[in-house]
């Protein structure tokens, strides 16, 4: 799968040298320096400029955490169907006796990046418009997932474990989509601005676009 897609898993190596460029050990490197960055040095997280939208550009804000796994799921929300979810997927980690993979989640632009910690590949890539529910789990404050996908290929939940507080991770995907929705409406907002300045200079009658609007993916959080 090439670097961007909407999603993907077992990403081989070539697919980590595609990252704008970049060595695979400087891409560690730089994820692993976010990672500690989000903490001070007493294991507290560090509290972030919620105000500057510009934190989410390139790997954007990234923590430490571990996969519980991946279930396909009956719906695009609701808390039943992920709390039920987070349930099954620990009952098969315990069950398989493994231990769960670390990643870590980068909280960017172009969406959420689920990156192995070893490797620094990109196991998933999930825009924000096709995640559609995002709750933490009720017995476990490190717990917490979100469903990804769409009507015409299915569901799936993605249930994490983090390395702090989960509430830290679901306030800064939170705030990533009100900074994606604010992007959008500017850009909307934008076009009309010109597509009206052109019809007017030109003193031809192009359709306005007054009344165009954007449509954009309703989130749904559970805390």
């Amino acid at each position: 799968m090439e670097y961007g897609e909407d999603e993907g898993s077992g990403t081989s190596k070539k697919h980590g040298k595609k990252h704008i460029g970049l060595s695979m050990g400087s891409v560690k490197r730089d994820l692993a320096l976010k990672g500690r960055n989000v903490l001070s040095r007493k294991g507290q997280e560090k509290p972030l400029d919620l105000s500057n939208p510009h934190r989410f550009e390139g790997e954007g804000v990234v923590y430490r955490a571990k996969l519980i796994g991946v279930l396909e799921v009956s719906g695009p929300r609701g808390d039943p169907i992920c709390q039920e979810a987070l349930s099954e997927l620990k009952v098969a980690v315990r069950a398989a006796g493994e231990h769960k993979q670390r990643i870590f989640i980068c909280i960017g632009l172009d969406g959420i990046r689920l990156r192995d910690e070893r490797s620094g590949d990109c196991l998933y890539h999930h825009p924000v418009h096709k995640i559609s529910f995002i709750a933490q789990d009720m017995t476990d404050t490190r717990a917490f997932g979100y469903i990804f996908g769409s009507p015409d290929q299915g569901h799936r939940f993605f249930g994490v474990k983090t390395e702090r507080t989960a509430s830290a991770v679901v306030m800064a995907m939170r705030d990533l989509f009100q900074v994606v929705f604010d992007l959008k409406k500017k850009e909307i907002e934008t076009a009309k601005r010109l597509a009206d300045e052109s019809r007017i200079s030109n003193g031809m009658e192009y359709p306005s676009l007054k009344n165009l609007t954007i449509t954009v993916a309703i989130f749904t959080f559970s805390f």
